[in-house]
């Protein structure tokens, strides 16, 4: 249980979502033999009689977890909901293989079972090292990105498919957000995104993809670069602050590559993002001392995780488009969280429960009033009924640490000459800017 004043302590609250990596691909080298051999992480471990986490494909041929060299993937990796099922396997966690080789034919190397070791991470594991690795923490869903990070930013999701987006109308739906919950609490917010403006519209942030939500863009949505002038600016930092990569399905709209971890991104792409949100929040240390910076994964995007998700189950919402019309019965795969902070014990792993509405309990908790707000964030209430916990849980610290680690450079991973092919969410994000551009009178 968090001290009671440790929250209070807390001015600013910062969440990193990256893109979809799994708990054991990313953080599953804390607990192996062959690297940090801790024993109070439940990652991965050498096979052994035990135990034996190797998936086979349709022809039984078993594909066991293995370190592998950071690199960009063959492809992207299957996640979409029936795809998560089959990854499941009700629970098994056997289904990995088999649905990688079912979504693609070109590949066929166990993209799914391999892991990262630390050297090709090292801002991500330096952290990890350093700060709190929560080892329970799963996606809201057994699906993919959109309804995933609906959820993390509404509390319920009208959609249960990315890739049923119709940019041709509007690319998500317009949900209320925990911005507009900010903005009407007089709660000051901003988003700094780690890419340059995009034409006369800004830095391309996924408030694009919400039409109601292109309201908060002049005032609220700005660089990563103006973070840093804002965080040694006179005037007080803003309460709850997200940074957002550069996501690559918008970088592909202008012939780039991102830096958030989506495959076939190397993992190592958002190193650097990482490593600059962390430098330029530490580089105060008046105000670190009074930071929680939350990072997360939206979801697992298909790489193998041997935790089985919590059966919490949660029913179409009102207005829901879901391509399937059934409730889902469980969490989706487990994914990396680590809270940077002064207020977390250095080096620890936290056991309690969450989901992404961990973090609107966080924010409600701490801005506003829980009996009044959550219930207005759709799932939010009944998960935390369901003993899902809020991030306040981990400000566990006695004393505020002093000392911040001393992070290495970032690596560089050389890849292809092109960018990946446009992908729904691309062209979303076209229909977005064009839909931006009109709202912002451009």
């Amino acid at each position: 249980m968090a001290p009671a004043n440790n929250l209070a302590q807390i001015d600013t609250i910062v969440v990193v979502m990256m893109e979809n990596r799994s708990f054991d691909h990313l953080l599953g080298f804390l607990s192996h033999e062959s690297f940090d051999g801790r024993t109070d992480v439940n990652g991965l471990h050498q096979s052994g009689p035990a135990f034996d986490w190797a998936n086979a494909d349709a022809e039984g041929t078993p594909y066991p977890p293995m370190a592998t060299p950071d690199g960009f993937l063959p492809s992207d990796l299957p996640h979409s909901r029936e795809q998560v099922d089959v990854q499941i396997n009700g629970g098994a966690m056997t289904g990995f293989m088999k649905s990688y080789f079912a979504f693609q034919k070109n590949d066929r190397s166990a993209a799914p079972m391999r892991f990262c070791r630390p050297q090709d991470i090292p801002i991500t594991a330096a952290l990890a090292r350093r700060y709190l690795v929560c080892d329970r923490w799963f996606a809201s869903l057994p699906d993919d990105t959109m309804p995933n990070r609906l959820m993390a930013l509404c509390g319920y999701s009208e959609i249960d498919s990315t890739s049923g987006l119709k940019p041709v109308f509007h690319p998500l739906p317009n949900q209320r957000t925990i911005f507009d919950w900010l903005s009407a609490n007089g709660t000051s917010f901003g988003v700094y995104v780690d890419a340059a403006p995009i034409a006369n519209l800004g830095p391309p942030t996924n408030l694009l993809l919400m039409d109601n939500q292109l309201k908060h863009l002049v005032e609220h949505v700005h660089t990563l670069e103006k973070l840093e002038k804002d965080w040694h600016g006179s005037g007080p930092a803003p309460s709850v602050i997200y940074c957002e990569p550069f996501y690559n399905d918008f970088a592909t709209v202008v012939g780039l590559a991102g830096n958030c971890n989506h495959p076939p991104l190397p993992a190592s792409s958002g190193e650097s993002f990482l490593r600059h949100v962390y430098t330029i929040l530490t580089s105060n240390p008046e105000r670190w001392a009074k930071t929680m910076m939350v990072i997360c994964y939206d979801e697992h995007g298909g790489f193998f995780d041997h935790v089985r998700p919590p059966d919490i189950g949660y029913k179409p919402p009102p207005n829901a488009k879901w391509t399937v019309n059934k409730p889902f019965t469980r969490l989706g795969v487990r994914v990396p969280g680590i809270i940077v902070s002064p207020h977390v014990e250095m080096g620890k792993c936290f056991k309690g429960l969450l989901d992404h509405t961990s973090i609107l309990q966080l924010i409600v908790e701490k801005f506003g009033d829980l009996a009044v707000d959550l219930p207005t964030f759709g799932d939010t209430a009944a998960r935390k009924e369901q003993k899902i916990l809020s991030l306040s849980e981990t400000l566990t610290q006695a004393e505020p640490l002093t000392d911040v680690v001393m992070l290495p450079e970032a690596p560089h991973v050389a890849g292809p000459s092109i960018p990946v092919p446009l992908t729904n969410l691309g062209l979303a994000f076209q229909d977005a800017i064009k839909k931006a551009k009109q709202a912002v009178g451009g």
